[in-house]
């Protein structure tokens, strides 16, 4: 047997999962403050809703992966700067930077 479940259908199984996953939506909806209102907007309505929710969350999901990898480019460039700048002072000689350019060091 197949229920409808607003233009999808599940078996009593997969309903019964989806009953469960929507308490517990409802529940931490309704513990922000929110309330939920059944059959406020018609199926073509919540299919746009879907639509463009899910166009944002892709949108807002790019954007945050490229601030994280520009954010990781960021840490691995001022790394290999730091680890450069490392190597360079510790050149044998660097330390003596300076002598023989008329330096008499009295």
């Amino acid at each position: 047997m197949r229920i409808p479940t607003g233009g999808m259908t599940a078996s009593a199984g997969e309903q019964s999962e989806l009953d469960d996953r929507t308490n517990r939506l409802q529940k931490d909806l309704s513990s922000e403050g929110y309330t939920v209102i059944r059959d406020l907007l018609t199926a073509d309505q919540v299919e746009s809703l879907r639509l463009i929710v899910t166009q944002y969350l892709k949108s807002e999901l790019q954007s945050l992966q490229d601030r994280v990898l520009h954010a990781g480019s960021g840490r691995k460039l001022a790394s290999d700067i730091e680890g450069s700048s490392k190597i360079s002072s510790q050149r044998p000689g660097k330390e003596h930077a300076g002598e023989g350019l008329g330096h008499t060091g009295k």
